[in-house]
């Protein structure tokens, strides 16, 4: 739980990034970076599912003690 707890933060730090160099992306070539969207669709289902098992939701642990949830 403790270590989920440190996870989260960075987690949404490292969305703040992807935030940025997105819109950063869609003003200077006028398009999403395919791969940046991916990658923040299945961080932000990986946050979901850490915040269901610090909830009690769920008994299954996320990443990094199951695999990398897959953007949906």
């Amino acid at each position: 739980m403790l270590f989920f707890i440190i996870a989260i933060g960075l987690a949404q730090s490292l969305l703040n990034v992807i935030a940025i160099v997105q819109f950063l992306s869609m003003l200077i070539f006028g398009k999403a970076n395919d791969q940046l969207a991916h990658f923040g669709t299945s961080l932000g289902v990986w946050l979901k599912d850490v915040a269901a098992f610090q909830a009690g939701t769920t008994e299954t642990r996320p990443f990094p003690w199951s695999d990398w949830p897959q953007a949906k």
